[in-house]
């Protein structure tokens, strides 16, 4: 970072011509005044563009009408009664923490590998992927489906919606 010092001993003879009745000296005292401040100006404006940029991280975050996006993928496809499947919850651009609520109807949650699930709530420190297992209760009928939906967010109080995810027995 560049530091700027200033010659004091400048301002104040400027200060005490100003001072003088003489009113050329006033009208010169003006224009040195007037230079300075240009000089002044152009050198805090060339010493802005020697800056090198840092090399510390930038934190990015996504901007409010686009929250970052939540994917769910179910590792097979048709289900059968008494089976189980895995979900993977994969976030994008969610800057970190986040939560999701999963609504999974009659499904039984047997596992996850969340950091944390409270409430019907999964929780996650870090944007990375979890998983979790259910399994499949008895099919009423063949082609029967089973609905998952939920939310997610990262500040309570702000969820949006997950893509719905239907399993076919």
């Amino acid at each position: 970072m560049h530091q700027m010092t200033y010659d004091y001993s400048l301002a104040r003879s400027v200060m005490l011509t100003i001072a003088s009745s003489d009113g050329v000296k006033v009208r010169r005292t003006s224009r040195i005044i007037g230079v300075v401040f240009v000089v002044v100006m152009l050198s805090g404006l060339s010493a802005c563009d020697e800056q090198e940029p840092a090399d510390e991280p930038q934190a990015s975050q996504t901007s409010p009408g686009q929250p970052g996006m939540m994917e769910r993928e179910p590792s097979t496809l048709p289900v059968a009664a008494g089976q189980s499947i895995t979900l993977t919850v994969a976030p994008s651009n969610v800057g970190g923490f986040y939560a999701v609520r999963e609504d999974l109807n009659t499904l039984e949650l047997v596992d996850h590998t969340a950091d944390n699930y409270a409430d019907g709530v999964f929780i996650m420190m870090q944007e990375e992927p979890f998983s979790y297992t259910v399994t499949v209760p008895q099919c009423p009928a063949p082609g029967h489906e089973f609905l998952i939906i939920g939310e997610w967010w990262t500040e309570p109080g702000q969820p949006h919606p997950m893509p719905q995810t239907t399993l076919t027995c």
